[in-house]
């Protein structure tokens, strides 16, 4: 064959692929996900932290296995569902009033085993995010459903794969956001290479204590992001949010006409306004991740919420988070790096009221879709216990992303 004719060939096979290409659309159905196993051990000198940790001894840990499925029935519409395989709350213990925890136990016989007689552990499904989503142009895309509070770094990167550190930043880990919300979201970006700004817009539920909203005051939410692309890329963000919070209790009782009665009061019930700042830094091979946030928490009078310790009730407060991250590609495959975090609650009736973190890491990068992730933090922080706690942790994820 001469070869004009194996270029005519070529271009004929080209443009069907293309024509083929178009008729079939665009791929409607996608699973992906990543799942974690690793080994971690945690220790304290607090008699009280000994005991409250699940365990001190050295121990193997099935971590995440998140299972994501997505649809595209056109080029606009799009519907997401991220869902946590768990073997939650197996173990976990309970204090329903003072004297001995109960511990929850999953394992139940399987009856329709052959033997009639296994043993099987009941596992839970974690509902990460669930929503349904329409793009109008890069402007404008409508969210509706269950999804991450657009909040800084941590929030919104959440899985392991894409973090840097195994460790949570102390803002997630104290709940000082909803992580998740149920709502509608309005996001877009202007594209003006190398720059973007990028919005978020949210009207939700905010944080409730069922899956409905206890009050018709809706939680509002806003973020925007300032991106670079380059040799220099960065992008610094703000994020706001404001909600109100009530949780109610019912009881059922039987007055003096034995006629039976069913009553509802609130017994919480509080405003929170939070402004977050945060900054990602890349260049060369260095990795800088920065978030810090404030936090007011206003009470109703009346609708305090009993302290953990049962010393009292817990108070208006600010409350201050800081985290920080620096990371340094070595080589292909080694990126150690530094983190430190910051906390003050503000409570000073809290099991945990202010401390810091300091820690270290090491991701090993075995290929573009297995890493090997261990970090160990020692965290000192002041309670409501005479001695300032210390506790130290050892943890490690090996992570696959499919």
């Amino acid at each position: 064959m001469s070869r004009v004719r194996a270029d005519e060939a070529a271009e004929l096979e080209a443009i069907v692929d293309e024509t083929l290409a178009e008729e079939a659309g665009p791929k409607k159905f996608s699973i992906y996900g990543f799942m974690d196993f690793g080994l971690q051990r945690i220790t304290t000198a607090s008699p009280l932290f000994k005991a409250a940790l699940p365990t001190e001894a050295t121990s193997f840990v099935s971590g995440n296995n998140n299972i994501y499925l997505e649809i595209h029935p056109d080029t606009q519409w799009r519907a997401l569902i991220e869902t946590r395989l768990s073997m939650l709350p197996q173990g976990s213990y309970q204090f329903e009033s003072l004297g001995t925890a109960k511990r929850i136990d999953n394992r139940i016989i399987d009856a329709t085993s052959p033997s009639g007689r296994n043993n099987v552990e009941i596992g839970g499904l974690i509902i990460e995010r669930a929503f349904l989503e329409w793009m109008y142009n890069d402007y404008l895309t409508i969210r509706a459903g269950r999804f991450f509070t657009p909040w800084g770094i941590w929030n919104v990167d959440h899985g392991t794969p894409t973090l840097i550190a195994l460790m949570l930043p102390t803002f997630l880990v104290q709940d000082a956001i909803p992580q998740r919300q149920t709502g509608l979201e309005l996001l877009g970006r202007y594209n003006a290479p190398p720059w973007q700004v990028a919005y978020s817009v949210t009207v939700a539920n905010g944080r409730t204590p069922t899956l409905f909203d206890t009050t018709d005051g809706k939680a509002l939410g806003a973020r925007t992001v300032l991106r670079r692309q380059g040799a220099l890329s960065f992008a610094g963000g703000l994020s706001l949010y404001h909600g109100d919070y009530q949780d109610e209790q019912k009881v059922l009782g039987i007055d003096s006409s034995a006629n039976v009665t069913l009553s509802k009061q609130t017994i919480v019930a509080y405003d929170e306004d939070s402004v977050g700042l945060d900054l990602s830094i890349d260049y060369g091979g260095w990795r800088l991740r920065t978030e810090t946030m404030a936090r007011r928490v206003l009470y109703v009078d009346g609708k305090r919420e009993s302290s953990p310790n049962l010393r009292g009730t817990t108070p208006d407060r600010m409350e201050y988070y800081f985290d920080a991250i620096a990371a340094y590609r070595w080589t292909s495959h080694l990126e150690p790096y530094l983190y430190y975090a910051y906390t003050d609650t503000g409570k000073r009736l809290n099991v945990i009221e202010s401390g810091q973190t300091v820690s270290g890491g090491l991701n090993v990068y075995l290929n573009p879709s297995v890493q090997l992730k261990m970090q160990y933090a020692r965290s000192s922080f002041e309670n409501f216990l005479p001695e300032r706690n210390v506790t130290n942790l050892w943890m490690s994820r090996l992570v696959m992303a499919f």
